[in-house]
């Protein structure tokens, strides 16, 4: 299913950013070093390293909407709409 980048501003919690990849199939994490603290920003990482996309229906369906609206607003397809 990977299409895109899916990225969290870095949920300062385990459960946030484990579930972002988990539902939402997250790929890219960002961590702000003013806000979260070293061994916070490690547990994260350890954390989102660890985690799986379930692949549920109900997060396919989610990741189905999110791949139309990439497609239909991306470069290539605004591109292609100014050659036709």
């Amino acid at each position: 299913m990977k299409r895109g980048r899916r990225l969290s501003n870095g949920a300062a919690r385990r459960r946030g950013v484990g579930q972002g990849v988990e539902h939402d199939d997250m790929n890219v994490l960002v961590l702000g070093s003013r806000v979260i603290g070293a061994e916070l920003s490690k547990d994260l990482c350890i954390t989102f390293m660890n985690a799986r996309f379930t692949g549920e229906e109900r997060h396919r369906r989610r990741l189905e909407k999110i791949h139309s609206i990439e497609e239909r607003y991306s470069l290539d397809s605004v591109t292609k709409e100014k050659i036709s």
